[in-house]
């Protein structure tokens, strides 16, 4: 397999925000996006098969003049293969972003002509894997814009894939936040796009993250290992303690469970609180006891937790764009969003809620920041990002106990995953309890997975 260059570029913002508000109408920005990612994609392919050696690429020299004379004539001359972003954002530069001039530029018959040499190149050489990737850098900035974007570059991928006129010799590889396919899943062709078969979703359950933990336990060096070298568990080797109190709860809780907890199994959350830990080990001079291990987890989750929430908003944001078109009156609203997101929050008034408290806090945030015929479901975003869960009793496996599954485990597929299930009780997530300020439960929550 051909492997296209990795690269990390990003859709620069500015034309980014400006083909938003140029384009006012949604059905006629998504035809155009598409349009982009499809003249984008046909301009890196063509540079791509123009970078190879002759003897690797079957490409005849009046396919080449002709695939250069295209390539010149769209984005001048080049002298290594470009991205698919990289092309793109010579598109948009290239048209001051004017939708007359994108339509004329992309209105051109260049682009298919592209596509056929390079279907007609790929048939008779081994397969092309280009990779995607990256594209949530603006999100912070532009939520709606760049969902906008990437939602189409899925839309565009996936028509594709049911061309019959187009080969499998070409495999993109794209990622995307969870928020984009939640953008996408109220499309109202989703169904047509999705196919478990070409959408993965990386998953990251207990047994995952607990291998990962551990992983990364063992390879620190002897000074960070507090513990006997005869201890019962690699936990206790690391940390010298098999348990750490919870006063709020009145339990000593198992440490790795209770570390892990309060993680959604992510590796960042992973890494950045064992770097707190090793960081309280290096300060206590060897003196390290289970208090230091409780306020270093606990001080770490709750960052999580509040960066957690600007993902949220960012979801918001996006998923409200119509309400927000403004993008000077969109950045003033992020704080009250904030606002609003925290005291709907606290109606929850507990860790555990049933489902009045769950309508409570929806309906809370939308009559405090929301348009009336808001279709935003907080739940169902803070679901999405795994700070929602709901609990299920396990009567597979004693002790028959009632579980908690987030979104983030890995438990829900892509589709069903977009929102909440409907249950007799629901869980707030360990990150944001602080933030909530609700009462905490007497007992330490047992997190699974139904793997």
């Amino acid at each position: 397999m051909l492997v296209f260059p990795q690269q990390t570029d990003t859709i620069k913002l500015q034309p980014l925000r400006m083909l938003h508000k140029a384009v006012a109408e949604p059905a006629l920005r998504e035809e155009l996006w598409i349009d982009l990612w499809h003249a984008a994609t046909c301009i890196a392919l063509g540079t791509f098969l123009l970078s190879r050696p002759d003897g690797e690429v079957p490409l005849p020299y009046p396919s080449r003049a002709e695939l250069e004379d295209i390539v010149m004539r769209q984005i001048g001359s080049i002298s290594a293969p470009i991205s698919v972003v990289a092309a793109l954002n010579q598109i948009l530069t290239s048209t001051d972003v004017s939708y007359s001039k994108l339509r004329g530029k992309l209105s051109s018959n260049d682009w298919n002509v592209i596509e056929n040499i390079v279907l007609r190149a790929s048939s008779a050489m081994r397969p092309i894997a280009l990779f995607i990737d990256t594209l949530d850098e603006n999100l912070e900035y532009a939520p709606a814009e760049s969902i906008d974007a990437q939602c189409a570059l899925l839309i565009y991928i996936t028509r594709k894939l049911i061309d019959p006129n187009v080969s499998n010799r070409v495999h993109i590889c794209v990622t995307v936040r969870d928020i984009v396919v939640s953008k996408l899943r109220d499309h109202q062709h989703f169904e047509r796009y999705y196919s478990d078969l070409h959408w993965k979703r990386l998953d990251w359950t207990k047994s995952a993250a607990r291998y990962f933990f551990r992983t990364k336990i063992s390879m620190l060096p002897s000074n960070l290992m507090k513990g006997p070298p005869n201890a019962s568990s690699l936990f206790e080797r690391w940390l010298g303690v098999s348990s750490v109190p919870n006063t709020a709860r009145g339990v000593d809780e198992d440490v790795e469970e209770f570390i892990l907890r309060h993680t959604r199994y992510l590796p960042r959350e992973i890494v950045e609180i064992g770097n707190a830990i090793c960081s309280e080990i290096r300060a206590s001079a060897g003196n390290l006891v289970k208090e230091n291990v409780w306020s270093a987890v606990i001080r770490i989750a709750e960052e999580h937790g509040r960066r957690a929430i600007e993902v949220v908003i960012d979801h918001i944001l996006a998923l409200s764009a119509e309400d927000f078109v403004s993008i000077e009156v969109r950045a003033g609203y992020r704080t009250r969003v904030r606002d609003a997101l925290t005291a709907a929050l606290r109606t929850a008034r507990n860790e555990i809620f049933q489902e009045p408290q769950r309508l409570a806090i929806d309906n809370t945030f939308r009559q405090s920041i929301l348009e009336p015929n808001s279709t935003v479901c907080l739940s169902d975003i803070l679901w999405v990002h795994g700070l929602v869960g709901y609990l299920h009793l396990d009567e597979t496996r004693p002790p028959h106990r009632s579980i908690t599954i987030f979104n983030t485990t890995g438990s829900e597929g892509p589709v069903a995953g977009m929102r909440l299930p409907h249950a007799a009780s629901y869980r707030l997530h360990a990150t944001l309890l602080s933030i909530a300020k609700v009462e905490i439960e007497k007992s330490a929550p047992y997190i699974g997975t139904n793997e």
